[in-house]
């Protein structure tokens, strides 16, 4: 269940990283999961019987426990153009730090000017594959995902929603279901988990952050992460695997 950020002094400091791209518009900003590494830890001290944060260094899985709260949602009054980069594919720097802060940023009823509007592909991840777009190598390691309120396609809500976990989640659940190789190190490009006939749902909103697409019809929607520190995977609810989600990838 997301929670609603009422602290002040939070919201001003947030407030100040947002102005430079939200024209001053009025909005709410929420967590979409609150104490995120309190509980991975919670959850797997009753299944692994280590230190998980010494298990996760030793395995050399980068950013590991990463953030707090995981998942800031800023969520406009009324639609909001927002021009979020540059048409040389770069991020807004207080962008990249709100990322860096709580690993998934995501803006409900927006969407974005029109010189940056076309720059992007249509994508449609396998269902629980955790993985990430782009490798160590790549300068442009931000995804980009949107939901385009004026596209016929999309303008509807979606059937398929958007997961993302601290690269930490996958390590330990892969651990818990044994599938990792003797001596194991590094993330790897993606982890086929947590699948377990539906019952995995019990995890959303504590183990997993669930972007559901679901705003009502002709709302814009637009998530973002930086691949380095969290995976992704599509999540099929039911036989419609939804629509291709708008992606590009961004420095």
């Amino acid at each position: 269940m997301e929670e609603l950020i009422t602290n002040q002094q939070i919201i001003d400091r947030i407030s100040m990283k947002l102005n430079a791209v939200t024209n001053y518009k009025p909005f709410k900003l929420s967590i979409a999961i609150k104490e995120y590494s309190d509980k991975i830890l919670s959850h797997y001290n009753e299944l692994i019987f280590e230190d998980i944060s010494a298990l996760c260094l030793q395995a050399e899985i980068p950013a590991p426990l990463n953030f707090k709260d995981f998942g800031l949602v800023i969520t406009f009054e009324k639609p909001c153009e927002l021009a979020l980069h540059s048409q040389e594919m770069v991020l807004d720097s207080h962008l990249k730090e709100l990322i860096a802060e709580f690993g998934a940023l995501i803006f409900r009823n927006a969407y974005l000017v029109t010189d940056i509007k076309e720059l992007y592909h249509r994508n449609n991840f396998p269902h629980l594959n955790f993985h990430t777009d782009r490798g160590d190598a790549h300068e442009n390691k931000y995804s980009f995902y949107t939901r385009d309120p004026f596209d016929a396609e999309q303008k509807s809500p979606r059937k398929a929603s958007t997961i993302f976990i601290d690269n930490a989640v996958a390590y330990l659940q892969s651990y818990v279901e044994k599938s990792l190789q003797p001596g194991e190190k590094g993330r790897r490009g993606h982890y086929s988990i947590f699948k377990h006939d539906r019952k995995e749902m019990d995890y959303f909103g504590q183990l997993i952050l669930e972007q559901r697409w679901g705003e009502p019809e002709g709302t814009g929607e637009i998530c973002m992460i930086n691949n380095q520190t969290v995976l992704h995977s599509s999540y099929k609810h039911g036989l419609d695997h939804g629509y291709r989600i708008g992606a590009r990838y961004l420095s």
